[in-house]
């Protein structure tokens, strides 16, 4: 689908994923106050997930706007616990290598993604890539669930 959307509103779009992750972030101390760390990274994973079901459905540009946030805002949670719970389980004199592989995995998921991604829209179109991406997503907070206890 085409919106003819200006390029300053897809920019605003785009834009409101760090946003709600840098709102979100923020506020992880509060989060930990209500929900364990491994809870709220389910949760995080699953935000993900509702955010790409959701993408198939937008009929507007301005639509985008609701997935972008909650795709943000699953970031928001995500990132910080995962990065914590990461340096909690490594030993003190290893935790700079054990992070470091923390980003070559995140680095090496950015170059998969869109060749997987990719071969999802050529498989079975557009809404496909979205719903592969929530498949992802809920594969991921599965074995989160398993390997963080």
């Amino acid at each position: 689908a085409t919106f003819n959307a200006s390029p300053l509103l897809i920019g605003m779009v785009l834009s409101s994923a760090s946003i709600a992750t840098g709102v979100t972030s923020s506020q992880i101390r509060l989060l930990l106050r209500r929900f364990d760390e491994k809870i709220l990274i389910r949760i995080g994973f699953a935000i993900h997930a509702i955010a790409m079901v959701m993408v198939p459905f937008v009929t507007s540009v301005n639509g985008f706007f609701v997935p972008v946030l909650f795709y943000g805002m699953g970031n928001g949670i995500n990132i910080p616990c995962i990065m914590s719970t990461l340096a909690s389980l490594a030993p003190i004199e290893r935790r700079a290598a054990f992070l470091s592989m923390n980003s070559m995995m995140v680095r090496i998921g950015q170059t998969i993604g869109p060749l997987a991604m990719g071969l999802a829209a050529d498989t079975w179109g557009l809404s496909g890539v979205f719903n592969m991406a929530a498949v992802v997503a809920l594969f991921t907070m599965a074995v989160a669930t398993v390997m963080i206890r």
